[in-house]
C-alpha cells in the first residue's frame, strides 16, 4: 500500500504518462501531415455554382536535391461558414489514375468574409501547403489540382481548381 502512496511512484508514474502523451501527439502530428494516396471515387465533386475560390500561388522549386511544392490560395461554399474547416490539396494524375491528398494549413483570411458580405462567416476559407515531397511517395508527373473540402457538418467534396502544376 505504501507503494502506491510514495512520491516516487506518483513522480514516475507522471513522467510516463507525460511522455506516452507526446509520443501521442507526435505520432498523430506526423500521420496527418504526410502525403497519401487516395480514391477520388470515395467523394462527390462540389456543385461549381456554389463554390468560390481564388489561387494566389502554385509553383514547385528545385533546391538542391530537394523539390517543394507550394499552393495557396481560398476556398468557400456558397452559404456555408468556414469554422470549422478542413481543406486538402489533392493532386491527380490523369495517366495513372492515381491521387494524392496533401496537408494543408488554414488561413484566417477576412478579405474573403469581406469580399461576399453576405453574413456567412469565411474567415478560415485560406489554405496553405508549402512542402517537401522529394522521397514521401509522390512520383514525378503532371496533376491536375483539386480541393477536398469539409466546412461545418457537410461531408467533404472535391473542388476543381482548373489548374495543372508538374511536379
Amino acid at each position: 500500500m505504501q507503494f502506491f502512496q510514495s512520491r516516487r511512484f506518483v513522480i514516475r508514474t507522471m513522467i510516463i504518462s507525460v511522455c506516452v502523451i507526446l509520443l501521442l501527439v507526435v505520432f498523430l502530428s506526423w500521420h496527418e501531415m504526410r502525403i497519401k494516396k487516395i480514391s477520388l471515387d470515395e467523394y462527390e465533386w462540389a456543385d461549381e455554382e456554389l463554390v468560390s475560390f481564388a489561387i494566389d500561388e502554385i509553383s514547385t522549386e528545385s533546391i538542391v536535391d530537394d523539390k517543394s511544392l507550394t499552393v495557396k490560395g481560398w476556398c468557400v461554399l456558397e452559404k456555408v461558414p468556414t469554422r470549422p474547416v478542413t481543406i486538402y490539396v489533392v493532386l491527380h494524375d490523369p495517366n495513372t489514375d492515381d491521387s494524392y491528398k496533401l496537408p494543408t494549413t488554414v488561413v484566417k483570411r477576412h478579405d474573403v468574409s469581406e469580399f461576399f458580405n453576405d453574413g456567412t462567416y469565411y474567415d478560415y476559407s485560406g489554405f496553405s501547403t508549402d512542402m517537401i515531397y522529394t522521397g514521401k511517395g509522390l512520383p514525378d508527373g503532371i496533376y491536375d489540382v483539386y480541393l477536398l473540402y469539409t466546412a461545418g457538418e457537410e461531408d467533404p467534396v472535391l473542388v476543381d481548381l482548373e489548374r495543372v502544376v508538374a511536379i
